[in-house]
């Protein structure tokens, strides 16, 4: 983000919807502490299709109204808050918003980078979150 160097942070693979056996590389920045993913699939988009941001025939996505879910993001909030003050927030990847909801409602003036056109409507229209459509973080930063 800041052009600094990176130190490896950690090594993921896909656990949440095992698309993939691909091994994912984590960096730490060693100046501002962002940590960001140092080999991008070129088919980003496909580890996000089909049923991956579930929302229900009302509209609704699925962790709305989910008590365990819902608590579950202001958990991550909570956890958000012993480290910082609310303040402008950007989720990155921030599906249908359930995390940006939940750090809205805790005072974080939050906008949100989606991929997907559909969750960027849902977090602007029914959230009031601002949205900015991309694959690409780094160009929708600027």
């Amino acid at each position: 983000m800041c052009g600094a160097a990176g130190r490896r942070a950690l090594v993921a693979r896909d656990r949440n919807r095992e698309t993939s056996d691909a091994r994912f590389v984590y960096e730490r920045c060693t100046a501002c502490a962002t940590v960001f993913l140092t080999n991008t699939p070129p088919d980003l988009a496909n580890y996000y299709r089909g049923s991956y941001y579930g929302f229900r025939p009302d509209g609704e996505p699925d962790w709305r109204g989910d008590d365990f879910r819902e608590s579950i993001e202001r958990e991550r909030v909570q956890l958000l808050l012993r480290n910082v003050e609310p303040g402008r927030l950007i989720e990155i990847g921030a599906g249908s918003g359930g995390f940006a909801a939940a750090a809205s409602g805790a005072g974080f003036e939050v906008s949100a980078i989606e991929m997907d056109d559909g969750c960027c409507r849902y977090m602007s229209d029914r959230l009031g979150i601002r949205t900015t459509p991309g694959v690409c973080a780094a160009a929708a930063l600027r």
